[in-house]
């Protein structure tokens, strides 16, 4: 798909680009209409939520109160906001106070939240109380010695925990836009406590989607896709007992994704439709549980699910609200449109069947066991695999975990060397092959000579260059060009 979307797209004549840029704007402002006008989105002083914090919630086996978890009550470290408990000993949980313009002992207490070194950690009435988050989920090992716990597992039309579940969701602030700001470029904001009204809202989209779910996955408008067991995927199911991938997406992004999906089937065949399925992807890894709230001196908001490149669950997460959704639905494109009578074809082999010959071979090939791109991939298929558009529906929608290339043992070197080989052999004298490789262990890299070598290739030059340096968890990585030796 990023292939299809780099020629399609990328690639499109100006006029085309226009169109497709037109079309995400005409299918935001639909969208956007809906939200507004079943009013899920305004409190009654027409201020209009920008994101939504939760946090999950277990009783202490020990008191029996219900006890909000997070690590860090800090919510603003621009302006000094942070998070209090209220005891409530009628009800045996915890009210949640916003305080703004805190001091900075407060912020530096505030750093402290109910999870600490993997405990549920909390005081009341001057005790502290401390559970490890293992004995709350009930590990244990069976005779195999398997990793176990007593995490009810979701059903398929599930969206959110059960009353007798041990972890719940619960949310606990919202950043507002005020209401005179809202037709400015520049958006005013504030964070909030949770009140009556917002939670009467929360309960009208859960109303919504639980009416709507089993018809919305039916006709392919939302997931109904099994999360299939393996080394990344196994987080979700062991920690959450999410088993299926709309539970990593709570009620609120859910009702969202769905009326995104069905703006997207309004529109007519050609490019417009499998362009805006293509775009849509982006928008979706930016709205999951699995995105956490990230506050500095300089930044507040939510933070897309693969930072890392895995399945992480967290303890709090933040959900975007659609108006802050919108810069990931609706963005231009650089303008690099290929000639008008150039051919294409697209197709997806193994490389060790690569049967045409080939001037140049361009390759990113796996990162042996730093990246599980077989497994996490999923995560999109989910989304894309029911109804896709032409010519999506003429793909196979399924990671194909049997034919990745995987792991960092003899089995990789030798799945590499054989699909290198394949290339090379199909490649003339004056042939070359380009490979992406951003692996930081040096052993691996060690590895990856020798592939190359043992498939007849040799180094004629090699490149650092910058692989999404937006923070210091993303290094550069190594271009390197390769001829037949």
């Amino acid at each position: 798909m990023l292939t299809w979307g780099a020629l399609n797209i990328i690639g499109a004549s100006p006029e085309k680009r226009a169109e497709i840029e037109q079309a995400q704007k005409k299918m935001v402002t639909s969208v956007d209409a809906e939200i507004s006008e079943l009013g899920i989105e305004h409190n009654s002083l027409g201020n209009r939520a920008k994101t939504y914090l939760y946090c999950l919630e277990s009783r202490c086996p020990e008191t029996g109160w219900l006890v909000p978890m997070v690590p860090s009550w800090v919510i603003s470290k621009q302006r000094n906001v942070v998070a209090k408990l209220i005891p409530n000993h009628e009800l045996q949980s915890f009210e949640i106070k916003i305080v703004s313009s805190v001091s900075a002992e407060e912020m530096k207490q505030a750093e402290q939240g109910t999870v600490q070194n993997g405990c549920l950690t909390y005081s009341l009435n001057g005790k502290t109380y401390t559970t490890p988050i293992k004995t709350l989920r009930g590990d244990y090992k069976d005779a195999n010695g398997n990793n176990l716990n007593r995490l009810r597992r979701w059903e398929k039309h599930e969206f959110k925990p059960r009353p007798d579940d041990i972890f719940q969701e619960r949310l606990y602030c919202i950043q507002w836009m005020t209401a005179e700001s809202l037709n400015k470029k520049q958006k005013k904001t504030f964070f909030a406590a949770v009140t009556d009204e917002d939670l009467e809202r929360e309960r009208q989209v859960e109303q919504i989607v639980a009416e709507n779910i089993v018809q919305w996955q039916q006709h392919g408008l939302m997931p109904d896709m099994p999360i299939e067991p393996s080394d990344k995927t196994d987080e979700p199911i062991r920690t959450r007992g999410w088993t299926y991938w709309h539970h990593l997406f709570n009620p609120r992004q859910i009702l969202i994704f769905v009326f995104y999906k069905k703006q997207s089937n309004f529109m007519q065949g050609g490019l417009l439709k499998p362009a805006i399925t293509s775009i849509q992807s982006k928008s979706i890894e930016w709205n999951t549980k699995l995105c956490r709230w990230a506050t500095s001196d300089r930044h507040e908001n939510q933070v897309n699910t693969f930072s890392n490149q895995a399945l992480n669950t967290l303890l709090n997460f933040a959900v975007r609200a659609h108006s802050n959704l919108e810069n990931h639905t609706i963005f231009e494109f650089n303008k690099s449109d290929l000639p008008i009578f150039s051919k294409t074809e697209i197709t997806s082999i193994p490389a060790n069947l690569v049967s045409e010959n080939a001037d140049l071979f361009l390759t990113d090939p796996p990162y042996a066991d730093a990246v599980h791109y077989h497994e996490i991939t999923e995560f999109f298929i989910a989304w894309l695999r029911k109804n896709p558009p032409a010519p999506f529906n003429e793909w196979i929608w399924d990671s194909r975990r049997a034919l990745a290339i995987k792991g960092s043992g003899d089995d990789f070197r030798r799945g590499m060397v054989e699909a290198y080989t394949a290339m090379t052999q199909h490649m003339p004298d004056n042939g070359m092959q380009c490979v992406m490789f951003t692996h930081q262990d040096t052993g691996v890299w060690s590895d990856m000579v020798g592939i190359f070598w043992a498939a007849g290739l040799q180094v004629v030059g090699t490149w650092y260059i910058a692989t999404e340096t937006t923070s210091e968890l993303k290094k550069g990585g190594y271009l390197a060009c390769f001829t037949r030796r």
